[in-house]
């Protein structure tokens, strides 16, 4: 075991960093792109009863709306105060803010009569409604509703309301840059003591899935037309079972579909947990965290661990301890259970392993940087790539601080998922910003997503777990795992 002295971060080629915080501080980044915040339309102008409001802003902030002229709507909200896109307000300067008006939109381009109550106003106590007029849609695409309002307020003295308009549809109105393919996951038996995070997916999509307490099995999709299911792979372990001498806890996998997972200290004490590789036909190498129990932190699974694509080195951080380091050709992994020859530091900072996903290209963060949450790439030596993404609040259409654990390189350039569940904002291969997406009406059921990781030829899985409401699995979840490709 190697003990290393963190220094501080040096910019220049071939030069390492300490952590990625302050790489980013000290060298800068290759390409910043900033997000796109400015307002999409002149503010509309209301005079309701004397008194005159601009609305800089509007979003869709439901999927269900009154009907108008017989089609089905989304419901929008304009606000007298400008707000991260998507937000639901937030970051808006509540002095500003002063009323809100709420329209019910169609999803088509044409133009339509309005029925009373189609357009609402409120400014406190103070209410008003359209009473008759017409509504024109000219622009319907995966980020903005663009029309032009025609109508008359119900209250005497209000002006007509007349203006064009631009409405984030915020994933709401999501277009098809992509295809869901999902795999049901075959249900896993209830181990422990500690809940394992076997959620990793391969760049091929296998998956390692809980056997017993000790056992654990690699399954792959086998897909048939537009069905998929997971069977057993037999070129992993003893016909697809791996034995681990405890209980497992973590999984990770490289580009070569090596399997990597770490263990927990056994329930008497008397063996720490380990780290294992597993190779397709090969046996099982493995070390341990200690020679043998010590008391301590480390003697335990770590926290967190992360495995280079290349399957060069690995990563596994203990809180309250540090992110350690191993070489994997060093000669402790392997068939002899030997100590593992970390490189240890003591400074409780996450580097690698704060990582959200990783392949050849880069590895991806979610960092504050310049006080805002944006997603950072970087080399394998953590010097930045790219940053992009990031709002003023933190929330919204490219707020990156409800994302900060699922971000990955996908089919159309970079997808994150974040707040409200299973919303997926799409980022171009250069950072700028696409849309927003909303999953529920390409995934079945209420899930919540537990992987987000690239896939081979530009694909990206996708793991989510929902409540299994049928009592037919011992955890109480079912797991599905969708591909996802860039749609033809």
């Amino acid at each position: 075991m190697r003990t290393v002295r963190v220094g501080r971060a040096r910019c220049g080629a071939g030069a390492t960093v300490a952590g990625l915080a302050l790489a980013i501080g000290a060298c800068g980044a290759n390409e910043d792109v900033p997000p796109d915040s400015t307002p999409r339309s002149t503010p509309i102008r209301v005079t309701v009863g004397g008194n005159t409001f601009d609305f800089p802003q509007a979003e869709v902030t439901n999927s269900v709306g009154l009907p108008v002229d017989g089609q089905a709507t989304v419901t929008a909200t304009f606000r007298t105060a400008a707000f991260d896109r998507c937000s639901g307000g937030a970051g808006l300067d509540a002095s500003a803010s002063r009323a809100t008006m709420t329209a019910y939109l169609p999803q088509r381009v044409g133009r339509y009569t309005l029925p009373a109550g189609a357009i609402t106003f409120r400014n406190g106590s103070i209410t008003d409604m359209v009473t008759s007029g017409t509504l024109d849609i000219t622009r319907v695409d995966g980020r903005t509703i663009e029309g032009w309002f025609n109508a008359a307020w119900g209250s005497i003295g209000s002006e007509r309301l007349q203006g064009s308009f631009t409405v984030d549809s915020c994933g709401y109105i999501g277009t098809d840059l992509m295809t869901f393919n999902g795999c049901p996951v075959p249900a896993e038996p209830q181990t422990g003591p500690y809940v394992p995070r076997l959620y990793a997916v391969s760049r091929a999509g296998r998956v390692l899935l809980a056997s017993s307490n000790y056992t654990a099995t690699v399954y792959k999709p086998q897909i048939s037309g537009t069905t998929c299911e997971y069977v057993v792979d037999t070129s992993y372990g003893t016909g697809g079972t791996i034995t681990f001498r405890t209980h497992f806890f973590q999984s990770a996998w490289d580009d070569a579909e090596r399997l990597y997972v770490t263990t927990e200290r056994d329930f008497n004490n008397t063996e720490t947990g380990a780290f294992y590789r597993v190779t397709p036909g090969q046996p099982l190498e493995s070390c341990t965290n200690n020679a043998m129990p010590i008391a301590s932190i480390v003697d335990q699974m770590p926290d967190e661990m992360r495995v280079l694509p290349d399957g060069s080195r690995a990563f596994f951080y203990w809180r309250a301890v540090g992110e350690w380091t191993l070489d994997l050709a060093d000669p402790s992994l392997g068939p002899r259970d030997l100590a593992c020859n970390f490189v240890t530091t003591y400074d409780d900072v996450s580097r690698y392993t704060s990582a959200t996903s990783m392949s050849a290209a880069g590895l991806l963060f979610v960092q504050m940087v310049q006080g805002r949450w944006r997603a950072v790439e970087t080399d394998a030596l953590l010097s930045p790539l790219r940053i992009f993404g990031g709002s003023p609040s933190g929330k919204g259409e490219q707020g990156m601080q409800d994302a900060r654990y699922l971000l990955s390189r996908c089919p159309v350039g970079y997808c994150a998922l974040g707040d409200p569940p299973l919303t997926m904002k799409m980022f171009r291969a250069d950072g700028t910003f696409i849309q927003l997406l909303r999953l529920q009406g390409v995934v079945s059921g209420f899930p919540w997503a537990v992987y987000l990781g690239p896939g081979t030829g530009g694909t990206a899985w996708l793991r989510a777990a929902q409540s299994d409401t049928t009592g037919t699995s011992e955890t109480g979840t079912i797991h599905t795992v969708y591909r996802l490709a860039a749609r033809p």
